[in-house]
């Protein structure tokens, strides 16, 4: 677990950065997974998902000289833009290091906050370039792994106590591990009775993987959710699922397929269009819906999807 009191210290030093999300009732999901269902809408988060949390707190936990050196990261996706946005309402030089198929809306939005891009051919050499650039001077900004990161995220947890005290369950998906570590840390330092459960796409397994092979592995990710792929997963996230409390209450892997229906069911619900590893906590309820308490939140962590992109989602997917 991380310390409550790192937490509550990311918490308050972010806040000038960050939005406090709403959660919201849904009458309709209720109805439909017969119990109490809110959705936390963080996707109204800056840049359009939960990551300016994690970003924000690791650049204000770097020293002043490490600042001026500038910040560099992986990422193909909401990861690139939480960072730029960061860097830029700090005052950092941000260089981002993405997979030549990251989706246009995301390079488009990491350069709209003045970072620089450089393309290589997939993640994996992402994440290498971005740590061969620590050798210019550069402080490594993880996407979802270590302490600063995770206890940026954690805010979102303690904003959810105080908002719905009453929550039983917490449904939250998984990429590497980072917000679902920051969230189970803060609930199980002031509600350990809560359960969280996770969630990932079928091609973006790694923590199903990990559990199966009952030790942390990497994986190459297939998944058209692209935000959950993670090649790897942050050692505190691989803690928490695997230490049998109710921080760990279960996994699930849905399909692509599952999630892009209850992406298209979320935006009738809310008006607004999810990415696939938000609408992939509904499809997690629905295959857990025998097993939740009275009061469950599902974490609508971004919704950073073009319309074009779910158009051509439709067509491969035959939704």
């Amino acid at each position: 677990m991380l310390p409550l009191a790192d937490i509550q210290v990311a918490r308050d030093r972010c806040a000038p950065y960050v939005v406090e999300t709403p959660l919201v009732g849904s009458p309709r999901l209720s109805e439909e997974l017969g119990t109490d269902v809110c959705l936390k809408l963080e996707y109204r988060q800056t840049t359009g998902s939960f990551k300016p949390r994690g970003a924000v707190n690791s650049i204000l936990a770097l020293d002043t000289e490490a600042r001026a050196g500038g910040v560099c990261g992986a990422s193909g996706g909401n990861f690139a833009i939480g960072l730029a946005y960061a860097a830029s309402r700090l005052g950092v030089d941000a260089l981002l290091f993405m997979p030549e198929q990251t989706p246009a809306s995301y390079l488009e939005a990491t350069e709209a906050y003045g970072a620089a891009i450089h393309l290589t051919p997939d993640v994996t050499s992402a994440f290498t370039a971005a740590e061969e650039a620590t050798t210019n001077g550069r402080a490594f900004l993880h996407p979802f792994d270590g302490a600063p990161m995770i206890t940026g995220n954690g805010a979102l947890g303690l904003e959810l106590l105080d908002q719905g005290p009453a929550t039983t369950d917490v449904v939250v998906s998984i990429g590497g591990g980072g917000l679902y570590a920051g969230i189970a840390s803060a609930l199980a330092a002031n509600r350990p009775d809560i359960r969280v459960w996770t969630v990932e796409t079928a091609g973006a397994d790694v923590l199903g993987q990990s559990l199966a092979a009952g030790r942390p592995v990497e994986i190459v990710p297939t998944s058209h959710a692209h935000t959950l792929g993670a090649p790897s997963l942050a050692e505190a996230a691989w803690s928490m699922a695997t230490n049998g409390t109710p921080v760990g209450a279960g996994h699930t892997v849905v399909t692509d397929t599952e999630a892009l229906v209850c992406a298209l069911r979320l935006r009738e619900e809310l008006g607004d269009l999810v990415e696939l590893a938000a609408s992939s906590t509904l499809a997690a309820a629905r295959r857990l819906r025998d097993r939740l308490g009275e009061h469950v939140v599902l974490i609508m962590c971004g919704n950073n999807l073009a319309e074009e992109e779910l158009a051509w989602l439709r067509t491969e997917l035959g939704v």
